[in-house]
């Protein structure tokens, strides 16, 4: 009997070559396929406008699109308005002019296109996932750095264009609180106020990119599950975007999700792999359990490469073949795939 060595990005393997094996291989091979098509994709946080329209910013292959997303079968797309001003003044009074042109545009492509639509409640949420030919976006700000003079008139205006929801900062200091380039900057009054605005309005909000001050301070404020949309395990890892046990254990308690991202530099100190997103998957299921696990790609926001066979839409089946290899049971990799992630956002968007 003759055996041959087939490498799977990672996940290598001998098989036997023996024809009754060989057919048991293939069906194998091919139950995993249409395990794979059977459900549907929640990405909890993309940078689709970013990447279509910084492209002079990205050294490597298509990470997302439109057209991306259908083929992958990704139903759900929390997509940022991030604004990037040419200068890369992030605190300039035009990001919020940019912010909403990103929205305009995120409407015009829905109004535009048949099965594309924007999420604004539980209700389109449920929708889109049942059906078969819907797709939709959830529309997000990545850090509200200038506060709007017009104030809560200007949110509202931007809640009627679809904006559902929000992470109060993006790396940086800002008036509602503290980013994880800073360390002692807490929750601010003005932020309290924001996150009882979003919370009436039934609005997701996101805690990823703050410190830890902030992040606790937000976490104890709010009244729904925590959602940190993109991050690590800084037990893995320690570096400034990543979150510690503690944290890990903070959202456990709210019946709160973490969405793990796919960007080189927060995943090990050197070259990273699949195998190594798949380590910190299991070790926050360890630590919190499997209900509290999701994707949160980055996708369109990833600037310094992406880990070995999953640096783009394209690969989410490589990581859901890979878990699988590594004895997660169909359940639990829908659970990890969308289901999860749909429960806190019904939670929020009721």
């Amino acid at each position: 009997m003759k055996y041959t060595y087939t490498d799977l990005g990672g996940a290598a393997k001998w098989s036997s070559t023996s024809p009754s094996i060989l057919r048991i291989s293939i069906y194998l091979e091919n139950r995993l396929i249409n395990f794979m098509k059977t459900f549907p994709i929640i990405d909890l946080h993309q940078d689709l406008l970013l990447h279509r329209k910084k492209r002079e910013l990205f050294d490597h292959e298509w990470q997302t699109d439109f057209s991306l997303l259908e083929e992958h079968k990704v139903k759900v797309t929390v997509a940022t308005a991030f604004p990037y001003p040419e200068d890369e003044d992030f605190f300039a009074p035009k990001t919020n002019g940019l912010i909403e042109a990103q929205f305009e545009e995120y409407n015009r492509y829905c109004e535009e296109q048949e099965n594309w639509q924007i999420i604004k409640d539980e209700q389109d949420l449920e929708q889109v996932l049942s059906s078969e030919n819907l797709f939709g976006l959830i529309l997000h700000i990545e850090g509200l750095n200038v506060f709007p003079k017009q104030g809560f008139e200007a949110l509202a205006r931007w809640y009627e264009m679809g904006w559902r929801s929000l992470g109060l900062v993006w790396n940086y200091a800002n008036e509602l609180g503290g980013g994880t380039k800073d360390n002692e900057v807490d929750l601010s009054e003005l932020g309290q106020e924001v996150l009882d605005w979003l919370e009436q309005k039934n609005m997701v909000i996101d805690l990823a990119h703050m410190n830890k001050n902030t992040f606790n301070s937000a976490i104890d404020y709010i009244n729904k599950s925590a959602l940190v949309s993109h991050t690590y395990s800084a037990q893995l890892y320690s570096n400034q975007r990543n979150i510690t046990d503690k944290q890990l254990q903070k959202v456990e308690t709210t019946d709160g999700v973490i969405g793990v991202f796919f960007s080189d530099k927060f995943i090990n100190p050197t070259s990273s792999s699949i195998d190594d997103v798949v380590k910190h998957i299991k070790y926050i299921v360890e630590k919190i359990g499997i209900e509290h696990v999701a994707v949160g790609s980055d996708f369109g926001g990833i600037l310094e490469g992406a880990p070995t066979n999953l640096s783009s839409v394209a690969d989410f089946d490589n990581l859901w073949s890979r878990l699988k290899q590594e004895g997660f049971t169909k359940e639990e990799i829908e659970k990890i795939g969308y289901k999860n992630a749909k429960r806190v956002l019904s939670e929020y968007l009721q």
